[in-house]
């Protein structure tokens, strides 16, 4: 069995009183993407001992939302995925999680990596620098 057999997972969910939205798994170049738009976000979490998927809602929901678009294969619709009601953005965010089969442990090491890349890459040279960056929150982790 090589590549050319696997089948990539996806999910379709039902969101908003009946539409159905087709989830992808986020992908190392979608990962990238996320980082060179929010690094600030992703430092923090890395700066975390441990992340629970609430803690990340709550702590960049931004992120979340430009998550959404990318597991939705709409990469430029982040406006329209936060303005998705609070129950169905978090079925989209959980599925998503679910698909890119990526714990937060994992998540931590591998953000470790793609950091170092990034700081060590010439700047531009992995993809355009965003114009506009989201706002982080500060977190009390004795919360969750």
């Amino acid at each position: 069995m090589g590549l050319a057999n696997l089948v990539i997972p996806e999910r379709t969910v039902t969101i908003m009183g009946g539409q159905e939205v087709t989830l992808h798994a986020l992908d190392m170049e979608g990962i990238i993407v996320l980082m060179q738009e929010d690094l600030a976000a992703f430092r923090a979490i890395y700066e975390m001992e441990k992340l629970t998927l609430s803690q990340l809602i709550k702590m960049a929901p931004t992120l979340c939302h430009k998550m959404i678009a990318h597991g939705c294969g709409e990469p430029k619709e982040f406006e329209k995925a936060s303005k998705i009601p609070l129950g169905d953005q978090l079925v989209l965010i959980e599925g998503i999680w679910e698909l890119t089969n990526l714990d937060m442990d994992t998540l931590g090491k591998v953000m470790g990596y793609l950091a170092d890349m990034m700081e060590a890459a010439p700047a531009g040279s992995l993809s355009k620098t965003p114009e506009a960056h989201s706002e982080v929150q500060p977190m009390n982790s004795s919360t969750d």
